[in-house]
Formats: structure tokens, C-alpha cells, sequence
């Protein structure tokens, strides 16, 4: 028997998983409801693809029920966002409510394979010891832990993803763009880690080769990664070959970097993925991420991920410098 699958988060910004996801699923001939906001843009894209439709807000329940109804599956994401908790609180409860949910599966972050309840009860100083020099999370990763915690005392089935940090992440990709397209220059505040980030391209065939199968999946917990570790000298040079000059890596320390390149977020008041992205920076510069890899990510495909350097050349917003720069 086919699932009805809901995946929310579409009509996303640049790299959106749920938009992939949802081109998979239809290709595969699955039946799925995109759950996205009234004024989202791209209603008709989706819809274009095969996808049926429902507008509404994550944070409604009456929104959230509707959406529900007749879905066996539910695909669960949402942008950075300071009542994250409460929107998938209340999704996990529409969920329970309903009671033929079939799964849940739960798009979270690298981290919280971090947070063990027995390292965050430690002291201030062992914390910034463990955690390389901070002391607490950021209010999203902390959303997330909590989110995670209900999801395990609900009683509904999951899966959950811990997904290591996306190239499409903007600290990669777009923050630096201008710098890169002006001065040929990749300025990063990065000196020797590597990192293995994960592609939104991969992590959508991932996860509809979960739903695919889903039985096979239910209760486990994947901690994905990109397949290859890179530098941030060997990014510059995925940079190279991608705008076919030559851009250096230039290390800028994270106070000024931050300064320069969080001034659009700030301009916004965008103070909730200030304080992630601030948070997340420390971390990916930290034991903790530098040389992690798992091969999690292979295994759910069944051969060799697409990677970085496909990822970036095909990121809208590189395509669109490359237009302005004559290249294409």
C-alpha cells in the first residue's frame, strides 16, 4: 500500500532539502502533500512538480491537523527559527492525536549527538573544556534537544537525522560570495580543521530512500556526513575550478569575520541565527567537528554521494554570480 507523505519546509530559500525531497518522492511515483506558508512563492512550483499543496503555519494547530489528515508519513524540518520547539511540539501532538502516523522522521543537527544529558550537567569550566570554548548551546540547537526528547517520550515511531553542517550553510557558501566574485578571495576564520559537510542534494536522496523503505528504518538514529574531508585551502579550490579563476584561501579571525559578514543579519535583525551561526562557527572550528566522517551517508544511498563541488556548482546563488560575472 502507498504512503501519503507530508513533508513540510517547502518553497525553502536556496538548497531547500524539503523542495528536493519532494522532487524525489514524485519521481519515485509516491503521493505527497507539501505543507507551506499562504505567501510562499513558489505554491505553483511545487505544485507543477506533482505535489499537492496545503498552505498554513506550523505554529497553528488547526493548520497543523489539516494537513495531517489522511498522511501516513510525515517529513518534519523548519528553518532557524525561536519557536521551533513549540511548531514541532505541536506537530508531534497532532501527530499522536491522529494515530495512524506510520513515522516521523526528524531532520536535526550534527550536534546533538554532542549533547548527552551527562556532559551538559557538567560545570561551566568542563563544559568549554569539552565543547572547545564555549559553555552552552545556541537557543536553536537547544529547540532541537528539546524537540528530540519529546519526540522519544511520544510514543510516535521516527527516525532521526543528525545531519553534519550543510556547503549550502551561508558561513560556505553565500556569506562570502561578493569577496570571492570582487577579490578572489575565500575568507573564512578556518586554519588547518577538516571538515566533511553534507550536501542538500544528498540528504534528499537519502532521505527518500528512507521513506522508500520505512519499516527498515524506524528507531534509528543516522549521523550523516559528506563522504570527503576538505580544508578550507581545498574549498578555495573547488571555488577555482567552479568560477574558473584562481581564488585564494584567506584566514580572518572569527571577531572580524563575523563583524563583516553577519552585518546582513544584523541589518535584518535576524538576532535568533545570529546567535546559532555564531555558535556554530565555534563549534565547527573545535574538536568536535574537525575530522569527523561517517560513512552513514554512502550506506542510504547505495553509491558515492553527489559531494561538494556538484553541490556548489549548481547552487542558485553561484549560478547567478557566474551570470553577473559573464561565465555562463
Amino acid at each position: 500500500m502507498s504512503n501519503k507523505i507530508l513533508i513540510t519546509g517547502a518553497g525553502g530559500s536556496v538548497g531547500s532539502v524539503s523542495d528536493l525531497i519532494i522532487k524525489r518522492l514524485v519521481e519515485n511515483g509516491q503521493d505527497v502533500r507539501a505543507f507551506m506558508r499562504p505567501t510562499n512563492p513558489k505554491a505553483n512550483e511545487i505544485e507543477a512538480r506533482g505535489a499537492e499543496v496545503v498552505k498554513g503555519d506550523l505554529l497553528n494547530l488547526h493548520d497543523v491537523a489539516t494537513a495531517l489528515k489522511g498522511v501516513d508519513i510525515v517529513y518534519f524540518s523548519m528553518s532557524l527559527n525561536p519557536y521551533y520547539a513549540d511548531a514541532y511540539i505541536i506537530m508531534m501532538e497532532a501527530c499522536r492525536r491522529q494515530g495512524k502516523i506510520n513515522a516521523l522522521i526528524n531532520l536535526s543537527e550534527y550536534e546533538q549527538g554532542f549533547m548527552r544529558y551527562e556532559d551538559m550537567v557538567q560545570s561551566e569550566a568542563e563544559r568549554k573544556s569539552n565543547l572547545g570554548g564555549i559553555s552552552d548551546w545556541s537557543p536553536q540547537q537547544r529547540a532541537h534537544w528539546v524537540s528530540e526528547r519529546a519526540l522519544e517520550w511520544s510514543g510516535i515511531p521516527f527516525v532521526n537525522i543528525h545531519a553534519n553542517a550543510f556547503i549550502e550553510n551561508p558561513i560556505f557558501s553565500w556569506f562570502t560570495l561578493d569577496t570571492i566574485a570582487r577579490e578572489h578571495i575565500f575568507e573564512i576564520p578556518f586554519t588547518q580543521e577538516k571538515m566533511a559537510p553534507i550536501t542538500a542534494y544528498d540528504l534528499a536522496e537519502a532521505v527518500a530512500n528512507i521513506i522508500g523503505n520505512i519499516d527498515a528504518h524506524i528507531g534509528k538514529i543516522y549521523k550523516l556526513t559528506g563522504d570527503e574531508l576538505i580544508s578550507m585551502a581545498d574549498l578555495a579550490n573547488m571555488y577555482s575550478e567552479i568560477f574558473g579563476f584562481d581564488v585564494q584561501y584567506r584566514y580572518l579571525d572569527r571577531d572580524r569575520w563575523t563583524e563583516k559578514y553577519f552585518a546582513v543579519l544584523r541589518e535584518h535583525q535576524q538576532t535568533h541565527t545570529e546567535a546559532h551561526l555564531t555558535n556554530l562557527l565555534q563549534l565547527l572550528t573545535s574538536v568536535k567537528y574537525n575530522g569527523q566522517i561517517t560513512d552513514e551517508l554512502t550506506q542510504l544511498l547505495g553509491h558515492k554521494p553527489k559531494g561538494i563541488q556538484y553541490a556548489l556548482a549548481h547552487n542558485p546563488r553561484i549560478v547567478e554570480v557566474k551570470k553577473m560575472l559573464g561565465q555562463a
